[in-house]
C-alpha cells in the first residue's frame, strides 16, 4: 500500500509538471527569449491537491516581490503578489487582503502553505503547513522503545522523499542529536507529545536537535525542549539548508544561549505557533532566535520573556544578522536586552532584512540595571525595515521607544501597521532620555535629529534613508 501511494503521488506531480509550462534558465539568468513566464508547483495534504502558479513581472528564472501568484485548490481561489521571496519562502498577498501568508517551494514542488489563506470569494482557511514529500498521503509511523530509540531507527532506515512521524510518549533525556542522513532528501520529521505535554530534555551540553540538509522537522502537539536552565548551546540548529517548522504546542524553553539559530543561506524557520519563552544568551546574539544567515517566517505564536546579556549587539527576542525576518503574525513581547550599549529588545536587524506585514511586537525593552539605557526597544535596524502591518507597543529605550534606525532603509507604508508614541495612553513606547528622544521612532547618525514622539497612524508613510540621506512623510526634524 505504501508503495503504491507513493508512485500515485509521483504520477500525480508528473501529469501536474507535463502540463504546466515551466520557464527554464538558459544558464545566464534569463528565460527563454527574456519572455516573462509562468511558473507551476504542486503539492498535496491530506489527498488534496494544491497548484500555485507564479507569473513573473519581468523575464527572469527566480520569484520575486511583485510577481503575480495564483493559488488553486477544487473550485477555491487566491490571487495576488508576491511580496517577498528568500530562500524558497514565498511571502503572498492577497488582492483582496492585507493578511499576507507563506509558500515554501523547491524545484518544481510546492512543499508548505503556512498562515491564513483568503480566497477570491473572501472566505479564508488555515493553510495546512507542511505537504507530504513527493505529493503523497504515506506518513511512516517511527518505531522503537523511546525518543531514542526511534532516532537511531531513523539514522538506520530513513529513506528519501518520505515523512516520518516520532511520537513521544514519557519525558526523555537524550544526548544532542543531529538530523542528517548520508545522501538522503526530501526527509520531513515530526515530532509530538502523547496524550500530555512531554519533555525533551539533554544529558549532556549541545543543540537537542541540529537539522542538516534535506531535513525538514516539524515540531508539533505537546512537545517542550527544554535546556534545564544550564545548556549552553541553541535548543535548536538549522544549518546546510535544514528547514524548521514550529506549530502550536510546541515550545522551546529554559535553555541559556537561545530557542534557534540559523546559519546558512538557505536554511528557514516558519514559526505557525507554539512557543518560544524564558531562554537567554550572554555569548553573541538573539536571546530567543538568532538568524545568522537564512530566512524565518514568524505566521503565529509568541517569543516573550527571552533575554539577551552582552556587552555589545542585540534582540532581546530576535536577531537577524545577514538573512531575512518577515513576521506576518503571532507576539514579541516582554523580551529584555540587558547592557548599556544594546539595542533591539524585540527585535534587532544588524545587515539584514525585516518585514512586518502582521502581528505585535509589545512590552520589550533595553535596561541597565533596570533603567532605561539603549537604544530600540521594539525594534532597532541597521538593515533594511518595511512595516505594513501590526502593531508596535507599550515598548521602551532610552532613544527609539518603539523604533531606532540606526542605518540602512526603514519605510512605514500607508498600507496599515501602528506605531504608538507618547500620546499613546497605555499603549505607548517609551524613550527615557528627554523629550526629543524619538517616543515611537529615532533616527540615529543622520545629521539632524530625525525622530517622530507621536503616534504613527495606520494610514501614514514614513520613510527615511541614510545612504543618500532622505527623509518623507511627517518626521519631527531638529537641526
Amino acid at each position: 500500500m505504501k508503495n503504491t501511494l507513493k508512485l500515485f503521488g509521483i504520477i500525480t506531480l508528473i501529469a501536474a509538471i507535463g502540463f504546466s509550462f515551466t520557464a527554464c534558465d538558459d544558464g545566464g539568468g534569463n528565460n527563454n527569449g527574456g519572455v516573462p513566464q509562468t511558473v507551476t508547483y504542486t503539492g498535496a495534504s491530506g489527498g488534496t491537491t494544491y497548484t500555485l502558479k507564479i507569473t513573473e513581472n519581468t523575464a527572469r528564472y527566480a520569484a520575486q516581490s511583485g510577481d503575480a501568484y495564483e493559488l488553486t485548490v477544487g473550485s477555491k481561489k487566491s490571487t495576488g503578489t508576491v511580496s517577498n521571496a528568500a530562500g524558497g519562502v514565498l511571502t503572498l498577498k492577497p488582492s483582496n487582503a492585507s493578511t499576507t501568508f507563506t509558500a515554501t517551494v523547491s524545484g518544481s514542488s510546492l512543499t508548505a502553505l503556512n498562515g491564513t489563506v483568503t480566497w477570491t470569494d473572501n472566505n479564508t482557511e488555515t493553510a495546512p503547513g507542511a505537504f507530504t514529500p513527493g505529493g503523497g498521503t504515506d506518513i511512516t509511523n517511527v518505531p522503537g522503545a523511546g525518543l531514542a530509540a526511534k532516532l537511531q531507527w531513523l539514522k538506520s532506515n530513513a529513506e528519501s522523499d518520505t515523512e516520518y512521524l516520532v511520537e513521544v510518549n514519557a519525558d526523555e533525556a537524550i544526548a544532542p542529536h543531529e538530523l542528517s542522513y548520508s545522501s538522503k532528501t526530501g526527509i520531513a520529521v515530526t515530532i509530538k507529545g502523547v496524550g500530555t505535554e512531554r519533555t525533551i530534555s539533554l544529558t549532556q551540553n549541545g543543540a537537542v536537535f541540529t537539522v542538516k540538509a534535506g531535513v525538514t522537522l516539524t515540531l508539533s502537539d505537546n512537545i517542550t525542549l527544554s535546556g534545564g536552565g544550564t545548556n549552553t548551546a541553541a535548543l535548536i540548529e538549522i544549518n546546510d539548508n535544514g528547514k524548521l517548522i514550529m506549530k502550536d504546542g510546541a515550545k522551546l524553553t529554559n535553555n541559556q544561549n537561545r530557542g534557534v539559530y540559523l546559519y546558512g543561506e538557505n536554511t528557514s524557520f516558519v514559526m505557525d505557533g507554539g512557543e518560544i519563552t524564558d531562554n537567554s544568551c550572554g555569548a553573541s546574539y538573539g536571546g530567543g532566535v538568532f538568524v545568522s544567515y537564512g530566512t524565518f517566517v514568524m505566521n503565529g505564536g509568541l517569543i516573550a520573556r527571552n533575554k539577551y546579556s552582552n556587552t555589545v549587539g542585540g534582540g532581546g527576542g530576535v536577531s537577524v544578522q545577514s538573512g531575512t525576518f518577515t513576521m506576518n503574525g503571532g507576539k514579541i513581547s516582554d523580551n529584555t536586552v540587558e547592557n548599556n550599549v544594546g539595542t533591539g529588545g524585540g527585535v534587532s536587524i544588524d545587515l539584514g532584512t525585516f518585514t512586518m506585514t502582521g502581528g505585535e511586537i509589545s512590552g520589550n525593552k533595553i535596561t541597565a540595571w533596570d533603567n532605561p539605557a539603549g537604544d530600540g526597544g521594539g525594534v532597532s535596524s541597521n538593515g533594511m525595515f518595511t512595516m505594513s502591518g501590526g502593531v508596535i507597543k507599550g515598548n521602551s529605550a532610552r532613544y527609539g521607544g518603539g523604533v531606532q534606525i540606526h542605518s540602512g532603509v526603514f519605510e512605514k507604508t500607508a498600507s496599515g501597521g501602528i506605531i504608538y508614541g507618547s500620546d499613546g495612553g497605555e499603549n505607548a513606547n517609551t524613550a527615557a532620555n528627554n523629550a526629543t528622544s524619538g517616543s515611537a521612532i529615532y533616527v540615529y547618525s543622520y545629521g539632524s535629529y530625525v525622530h517622530r514622539e507621536t503616534t504613527v497612524s495606520a494610514n501614514e508613510r514614513l520613510y527615511v534613508s541614510h545612504n543618500p540621506q532622505t527623509n518623507e512623510g511627517a518626521w519631527e526634524v531638529y537641526e
